[in-house]
């Protein structure tokens, strides 16, 4: 039986919701309950399974979108109290037997932390898939650089797709569109016949603060009565998020059943699940098997005991090891026993420019004096992103040679190693670096180099120099002197094998996954003009600028 139904929120905004009913049994039924932007036809085609053992499937389309009621989306936020309606609308019907999971990814996945936060006592679990929680530092911006491709992409053509807001008639593509100038007129190349009040405060708020504090996971997880099962891939843009909101829920949520029931599965995947072009054997990681099938467990076990741990002999983490190409188990992150290993960059032989350059990863730190490397940065011919944690880009884990030979990207190798090296937890990249610019930005990249040449990336950062001293305030950058900035890769699990080398890639632009600094030193937001700028970075005993990794026993 299909109930389909338009449910009040408390502003009298109704809500499309279709209701899945088993047909042969009474009731009343545990609920699993998906809300979307999307209307995903994989979601919906989910709802027999659910049906057929028993549960009830309630498929809602949030506020603006689809076949829903409302104006003026507002992403994310409309969330907390829809979601919070939504559930004490279901708690009250007479098929609801006062058990409710939520279940979806990305947006989605977000949906389910915000509703979440009403504590409402009928959601005994949730499953939140590739989804944001810090929204500052992964979503709007990661080390203080716009994620370009992301919102521009996603978010304003949210609008056009999702939402029915009228656009252009004959919209470009989106690469088309990416490259404007400045940033903040791409809702009018969109052709909205309003600006999108959302988008200029995103750009309006460079800063992580008060303004950000509203939607992060983190004001809302002491809230947070049920187990969740967080699922993610090691090149989704929200890798980091899924691991500190697996830890916070384990910390601070608000039962010790929510504490000690959380887990997180992490497998070599996109934001969409696809394996993310490393080369992995057939079968080892596939989504059925590792993140389907567990979640389907999870939720079957939680609407049949909602008090009983549902996953009772796995661990709290479950992660793909790329490379080793085998899953492990760790009820921390990162693992007992993981320590920091620095590898100091070094060109005593000339420049690192392009992979036939003279670029060294060393063991020891550099001793005396060493001539730096300097490349020129150009906003008008940006590093193409190629493969990292994206959306709406090329993401994964792609082959890096042809990036290596641009001139303004320093490459950095070790020597091929003789044992297994283990990476598990956060990478981080040490660089003393100067510029000629007012403001300007450094990206890095490790890599793994086949034995035949292959380079493929692991996981990457960047950091806005203006943003050196921390994400909350901004710090003027002195021209041509050197600063020390520490740049965030995110966690990684990977083994570089024997025979195989580590690679680090340095450069200023990942465009368009991040908006180009101009150089500057203005509001990015509004700046048009853009400025070369000359970059060095520093190796020697006074500057021992230095990729630091997470090596496991």
């Amino acid at each position: 039986m299909i109930l389909t139904l338009s449910i009040p929120m408390r502003d009298g905004v109704r809500l499309f919701t279709a209701v899945h009913l088993p047909d042969d049994t009474p009731g009343p039924f545990p609920v699993v309950l998906f809300r979307t932007l999307y209307n995903q036809a994989d979601r919906i085609e989910a709802a027999p399974g659910w049906v057929k053992e028993g549960f009830a499937y309630v498929n809602q389309d949030v506020r603006c979108s689809c076949r829903s009621e409302g104006v003026g989306w507002d992403p994310w936020l409309q969330e907390e109290a829809d979601g919070a309606d939504t559930l004490a609308w279901i708690r009250a019907q007479p098929w609801c037997n006062g058990q409710i999971c939520m279940v979806g990814g990305s947006y989605c996945g977000e949906a389910q932390l915000l509703a979440a936060a009403s504590g409402d006592p009928a959601l005994v679990g949730c499953v939140p898939q590739v989804m944001p929680g810090h929204f500052h530092d992964s979503t709007m911006y990661t080390g203080g650089a716009f994620l370009l491709a992301l919102n521009a992409g996603w978010a304003l053509g949210s609008l056009h797709r999702h939402c029915g807001i009228p656009c252009r008639p004959e919209l470009p593509p989106l690469e088309e569109m990416l490259p404007t100038l400045p940033i903040r007129n791409l809702d009018q190349v969109y052709g909205f016949d309003a600006p999108v009040p959302w988008w200029h405060a995103w750009l309006d708020h460079p800063d992580d603060g008060p303004f950000w504090a509203r939607y992060r996971l983190s004001s809302r997880v002491q809230a947070y009565r049920c187990p969740m099962l967080f699922i993610g891939g090691w090149f989704d843009i929200y890798t980091q998020d899924l691991i500190d909101a697996t830890l916070a829920v384990r910390t601070h949520g608000a039962t010790p059943l929510t504490r000690a029931a959380t887990r997180c599965i992490i497998g070599p995947w996109i934001h969409s699940f696809q394996l993310c072009g490393y080369p992995i054997p057939e079968g080892v990681a596939d989504r059925e098997t590792h993140a389907d099938k567990p979640e389907r467990v999870f939720v079957r076990n939680l609407l049949r005991a909602p008090d009983v741990d549902p996953l009772p002999e796995a661990p709290v983490f479950t992660v793909f090891v790329l490379g080793a190409n085998e899953w492990r188990a760790s009820d921390t992150w990162p693992p007992p026993g993981t320590r920091e290993q620095r590898f100091y960059l070094s060109a005593p032989d000339g420049a690192a420019n392009t992979a036939a350059g003279a670029g060294r990863l060393i063991e020891t730190p550099p001793a005396g004096t060493e001539a730096p490397d300097v490349f020129l940065y150009d906003p008008r011919n940006p590093v193409p992103t190629h493969g990292g944690h994206g959306i709406c880009c090329p993401a994964g884990s792609l082959e890096q040679s042809d990036r290596e030979l641009r001139p303004d990207v320093l490459v950095y190798r070790s020597k091929p190693l003789t044992e297994a090296l283990t990476l598990l937890g956060r990478v981080t990249v040490e660089l003393f670096a100067s510029s000629s610019a007012a403001d300007t930005d450094f990206t890095a990249v490790l890599t793994d180099i086949f034995p035949d040449g292959r380079v493929y990336n692991l996981c990457n950062g960047v950091l806005r120099a203006r943003y050196r001293e921390g994400l909350d305030h901004q710090v003027p950058l002195p021209r041509n002197t050197p600063v020390r900035l520490r740049i965030d890769l995110w966690s990684i699990a990977a083994q570089i094998r024997p025979g195989h080398r580590i690679g680090l890639q340095i450069s200023s632009s990942d465009f368009p996954q991040f908006a180009r600094n101009l150089n500057g030193g203005g509001n990015p937001a509004d700046e048009s003009r853009p400025i070369p700028a000359r970059q060095t970075v520093w190796h020697d005993a006074a500057h021992p600028s230095a990729l630091i990794l997470p090596v496991a026993p």
